[in-house]
């Protein structure tokens, strides 16, 4: 049986191979959803600003609109990362 953090592996893998197109990963605190995300993106050979953009914290409505514009200009999968 796979574990909870194989199965958000498989989840981030569909949403980079374009078989979905967004994905919500929540669970409590320190249980390692970022730290899975992150090794995942970096096992598929995806770079920070080049395949995605990692945002955290907070980020002003003008901000996520900049941000949400700035994606089409990133390589093939275009992935937005928003962590608290």
């Amino acid at each position: 049986m796979l574990e909870k953090h194989q199965i958000i592996q498989k989840y981030i893998q569909g949403v980079s191979l374009g078989l979905g197109n967004s994905l919500l990963i929540v669970g409590n605190a320190g249980t390692g959803k970022t730290e899975t995300l992150m090794t995942t993106l970096k096992t598929l050979n995806y770079q920070e600003n080049q395949h995605y953009r990692y945002i955290s914290n907070y980020i002003t409505p003008i901000e996520l609109f900049v941000a949400l514009q700035r994606i089409n200009e990133l390589k093939e999968p275009k992935l937005l990362v928003l962590d608290d």
